[in-house]
């Protein structure tokens, strides 16, 4: 991506403004490639540009050397919510790495801060599902434009089924239960369709339920035609 020049970036950008327009709650996550910048700002004034954390990480690593205090502090500051517990979280990255905090005060907080973002970045701090995605795409990217749009959209289809599966079965995923466990949660009913609920269960009962009769006992109107299976 980084080979990439400003104008392949505007080319790019322009097709995905033809298809998206000028969506001004639209918010790009990428490094800090200044062609992609450009091209961000030139097409897409009104929308938002956001800084990814893991290379924003990435080159504070490879300036100041790795430091797991400053990984673990750094990504407390990508993910406060709150502007005072960002100061918090500033003032002692401050007293502990000046020099990283040098670096950072140099870019507008607005482009990698939770807690400044002016946009909604929706849990999207840094571009992993674009990495996820080339990582998919390997052997893909070798093929003519078609072929690869067809693989985009076959795996789009694969995902989207995976999906509607296990969103059918009208149970919470793992993820939620986990996140509840988390928060000291423990009545996960409520989150079950009203079928696993042991009142829908019972009112299947209310109302008395007629048990067949034998078939020579069944009394079958003259004008309705039997067909038997041959």
């Amino acid at each position: 991506m980084k080979k990439k020049s400003g104008l392949t970036w505007t080319w790019f950008l322009e097709k995905l403004y033809e298809c998206v327009g000028d969506c001004q709650e639209l918010t790009f996550v990428t490094d800090r490639v200044d062609a992609i910048r450009v091209s961000i700002e030139n097409v897409f004034p009104h929308a938002h540009h956001g800084l990814c954390a893991f290379h924003l990480l990435g080159n504070i690593v490879h300036r100041f050397r790795k430091n797991d205090k400053t990984k673990v502090l750094l990504w407390r500051l990508v993910k406060a919510y709150k502007r005072n517990v960002f100061e918090e979280l500033w003032y002692r990255f401050s007293s502990t790495r000046p020099q990283v905090v040098a670096y950072l005060s140099e870019i507008p907080r607005v482009k990698w801060t939770r807690a400044y973002s002016l946009s909604k970045w929706y849990n999207y701090m840094i571009s992993n599902s674009a990495e996820s995605m080339n990582a998919l795409s390997v052997d893909a990217k070798k093929m003519p434009i078609i072929p690869l749009l067809e693989f985009f959209c076959r795996l789009s289809q694969e995902w989207c089924n995976k999906h509607r599966i296990e969103g059918g079965t009208g149970l919470p995923c793992g993820h939620v239960i986990m996140v509840l466990k988390h928060l000291k949660k423990t009545n996960f009913g409520h989150l079950a369709i009203d079928a696993y609920k042991m009142e829908t269960y019972q009112s299947t009962y209310e109302e008395p339920v007629y048990p067949v009769l034998e078939l020579c006992d069944w009394e079958i109107p003259a004008e309705m035609m039997v067909v038997k299976p041959r």
